[in-house]
């Protein structure tokens, strides 16, 4: 699950293209195998925050907590972009 002090709720979804038809649909708790990953990305897999408590505005940084099941809990910082912009491609732990 997933949790933000930014939002009354945080859920994963994943984006599919079905032809010309764009589906989104919530994933309930994907499974992470051992020293595997997931990843996100625009138009795929995505964290979606509703219920936010204000805007976000290109340069805050949002803390999002993710809870595994083995692992705990693991607060990640995540950069709200300028509509349009897309993140440049880094790997960090």
């Amino acid at each position: 699950s997933a949790s933000s002090p930014w939002a009354e709720n945080v859920t994963l979804h994943i984006s599919t293209n079905d032809g010309r038809i764009a589906r989104m649909r919530e994933l309930d708790a994907p499974v992470i195998p051992a020293q595997g990953q997931l990843t996100f990305s625009p138009g795929a897999n995505h964290l979606m925050l509703t219920g936010l408590y204000s805007p976000l505005v290109a340069g805050d940084t949002v803390p999002v907590s993710l809870r595994f099941r083995s692992a705990g809990d693991i607060t990640v910082m995540l950069k709200v972009l300028p509509l349009g912009e897309r993140p440049v491609a880094r790997h960090d732990h």
